[in-house]
Parts: structure tokens; sequence; C-alpha cells
């Protein structure tokens, strides 16, 4: 049977929120407390914190209302992960000037960090009220509707910051990842395409294309996209782990095994990957091995019902029908939807004794999936053997037209066979 691929997570938005750059310096009395604050922004700049948080300081002890280096004290605490400080100063640059965009968006990006997603969107309001092209605004305010599923208005925020500033590879890249959530997936490919032409080094533009791509059936081309990530970045976990499941779909499970091996290597609580590896393993007929992954993978997050199904199926094919048995209902105790364990867990049965519960299970997955061309199959051969004839045929003449439609060679042939025998 063909289980659909896998891939690992979800796709990526960003790591966090897209930081605001430093803010512009602005006019002051004390030229000495501005040339801490431009050395202090250079520092920044070159990602030398720790220097740059001693500027600021200088900067704002010779000038205790110089707004504009609260905010970037403020930026700075908050990357060292001095948060409370961080707060701080930018309540202290609102208040010496409460029209400064960029203090409400560093704000804004804080307050999300922190979980207040809805005080985060009180500042993103704020600040594009103040500035109505201010593209970063629309891309944070973008990325915490998304956060709270409100995906039409985290896709509105993300047109608004391309068309604010049409070379801005983040808002295309969040962009594309709304648009793949939504179905829209070639859209989401042009955007993607559009980052990776802006920031050839973008890995997160990469990844998302790839798994885009993978989604799309295009496997060669997802996996082009996860090592050009990997290129970008040797230590990116997620797509080893992503391109380890393409080339399973490939039909390379040996070679997808070094991969998820080295996701692991840097990532050992990732679930995702010892599935991934469970599978390759199934692939290569390596039953107890891929029984291990699977519970591996279950250990680190006992609620991966797709793991259970797995295991339920790795189970079964080394002849622990009882352990398949619990396995399969397991994982639709967790997701119901899942015509696949469905069909899985009625073959189980039947091969068990339980004819009667594997048509309701056949009969389950097909009302959820109605395409399901192995469900059909499955239970008209039960029927058969019930001597059900009428209704054998009309399920193998239902499961032919359905492995036709889906261009499944094999499994039409095997009906094909069936229905000879039965006329």
């Amino acid at each position: 049977m063909h289980r659909a691929i896998t891939i690992l997570g979800a796709l990526v938005l960003l790591g966090g929120l897209s930081p605001v750059g430093l803010a512009q310096s602005e006019k002051t009395k004390q030229p000495k407390a501005q040339d801490f604050y431009r050395s202090g922004a250079q520092q920044a700049k070159q990602e030398n914190y720790d220097a740059a948080l001693k500027e600021f300081d200088q900067a704002i002890e010779l000038n205790p209302n110089y707004g504009s280096a609260y905010v970037n004290r403020g930026y700075i605490r908050s990357t060292l992960g001095d948060k409370e400080g961080a707060l701080a100063d930018f309540n202290q640059a609102i208040e010496l000037n409460p029209n400064d965009p960029t203090a409400y968006v560093n704000r804004g990006n804080l307050y999300y960090q922190g979980g207040n997603s809805q005080a985060a969107l009180e500042d993103f309001n704020q600040a594009v009220t103040l500035k109505s092209d201010y593209a970063a605004a629309y891309l944070n305010r973008g990325f915490v509707h998304s956060s709270l599923g409100e995906s039409q208005a985290a896709l509105a925020d993300f047109d608004q910051a391309v068309k604010h500033n049409s070379n801005y590879a983040e808002a295309y890249l969040n962009r594309a990842v709304i648009r793949a959530a939504l179905g829209d997936r070639n859209a989401a490919l042009d955007d993607l395409d559009r980052a990776v032409q802006l920031q050839p080094n973008y890995a997160e533009a990469y990844f998302n294309r790839g798994f885009v791509r993978a989604a799309n059936g295009d496997q060669t081309g997802a996996v082009d996209d996860f090592t050009a990530a990997i290129r970008v970045r040797s230590s990116y976990a997620e797509a080893y782990g992503n391109r380890g499941f393409a080339l399973v779909a490939m039909g390379q499970p040996q070679v997808a095994i070094a991969d998820f091996n080295q996701a692991i290597q840097l990532q050992p609580n990732y679930a995702e990957a010892y599935k991934g590896r469970g599978d390759a393993r199934a692939a290569l007929g390596d039953q107890q091995g891929a029984t291990s992954d699977y519970s591996q993978a279950l250990e680190i997050n006992p609620n991966y019902a797709v793991a259970y199904a797995t295991r339920a199926k790795a189970r079964s094919n080394a002849g622990d029908a009882q352990g398949a048995l619990e396995d399969y209902t397991q994982a639709l105790s967790m997701n119901a939807s899942d015509d696949t364990a469905y069909t899985e867990r009625g073959m189980n049965r039947k091969a068990a004794g339980d004819p009667d519960g594997a048509i309701e299970d056949y009969s389950q997955a097909i009302q959820i999936n109605p395409g399901n061309a192995d469900a059909y199959f499955q239970r008209g051969l039960l029927q058969l053997s019930q001597g059900n004839r009428q209704q054998a045929l009309a399920d193998m003449e239902t499961a032919a037209n359905l492995y036709l439609k889906l261009g499944q060679a094999d499994g039409y042939r095997n009906v094909l066979a069936q229905l000879n025998q039965v006329r």
C-alpha cells in the first residue's frame, strides 16, 4: 500500500520575528553622545553586541533623552537575553518619542517573544498607523496573525510588506508559507523563487521551496533545494530530515538513512527523523529496526499519530498482529480521519480472523476517503470470501476505476486478475 510521504514538521515561517534594523541616528546637542551612538550602531552591525551595549550605555549617560539610543540598546539587550532591560528601554524610548514607529515594532517583537500576541499586535498596529509604508511592521504583524491561525489577515500583511519593499526576501518567504498552507502552491513557489533570487544564501527559502516541491510530487526538485539549504547551513537538521523523506519517496531508502542519521546527530530529539529512518528501514525489509525507530519517535513525542500507524505496519509485517492492532487503534484514537490506518487495520483484523471488524474498517476508510482504492479492493476480496458476489464485484470494479485514475498500474492489474476469476 502507498502511504503519502510525510514531510517533517511544518513550513518554517522564520526562526523568530524579523528583527528591525537599528534606528536612524537623530540630531542631538551633544556630539559626543552621538559619537558613542554611531560606534554602538557599527558594533551592532558587526554583531559585537557586548561592545555595542557599552557604547549605547555611554550615549544614554551623556544624553538621557536620546530616544534612538534607547531603542537600539533595547534591541541589543533583547538579543543578549535581557528581556526586562529591553522592555524598559523600549518603554523609555516611546515615552520620549511616542511617534517613533521603530520603538513600537521592537517592543512588539519583544511582546510576541514573551507570548503576549495581543500586545504585540497593538504595537504593530500603532507602528503602521505612524508609518503606513513600514514594511517590517507589516511583516511582523503578519507573522503574529499567522501564529494565531489568522491566515487571511497574515496574507494581507505580507502583501503590504512586499508592496512597500519589493526586495524584502523575508516577506516573500512568509507569504509563500501562507499561500502554500492555503493550497496555492504555484504562487508559493513564485514567492520562494523571488526570495532566493534576492538572497542566494537564504537557507530557509531553499528549505521551504523544497518542502513545497515535495508536496507537489517533485521529489527531485525537493532534493536539490534541501541540498542547497544544507550547502548554505551545514547544521540544518530539518533540511537533512526532509531530504531523507524525499529520497525514500524516490526509492532510495539506503541513501535516505544517511540523511536521517545526520539529522539525528544534529538534533537528538528529532522525532520526525526517527520516524523517517524507520520508514527507510521498513522499505529495506528491516522491520525490527523500523519498529525500534518508530518507538524512539514515540518516546520523544507520545502524541505522534503517524508513528503509531507506521509502527503498526512494521509490527504486522513482522508477524506481531496483536501489537499492530494496538498501534492502529492508538493511531486512530489520535486521528480518526486517517483512512489509510483504517484500511491497514482492516487487513490486520482480517488476518486475525475478524472479518466483520475488517469490513467495518474498510467501510469507514471509504466513508472518509471515497477515493481509497485499496479499501474498496480489500473489502471486495473479503465480500467474495463470504459469498457476497455482487457486492464484491461492485467494490472491485470501483477499485479498478480508481487505480486506473490514479495511474497505479500494479493495483489495476491485481483487481483485473481477481475480476477475471470471479466473472
